[in-house]
């Protein structure tokens, strides 16, 4: 009985982060697209990687207020 009260406490644990990735991924993915960062990435056209604070410049000026 304790056993399985142990397990299913250890299950629960290794759930919790498992569910907490099913929700972020598709949230982080959603606020990629309505915020347009593909296009503000784009906008550089060349094949230079660009920092988080250089692709808020430009997300930013184009993001809909709405949206953030």
């Amino acid at each position: 009985m304790v056993d399985e009260k142990m397990e299913t406490r250890n299950n629960a644990k290794l759930a919790i982060p498992e569910l907490a990735n099913i929700i972020s991924v598709p949230m982080s993915l959603n606020a990629i697209v309505r915020l347009k960062v593909v296009n503000a990435i784009r906008q550089g056209s060349s094949n230079v990687p660009l920092s988080a604070f250089e692709i808020l410049a430009r997300v930013l000026p184009i993001g809909d207020p709405d949206n953030l």
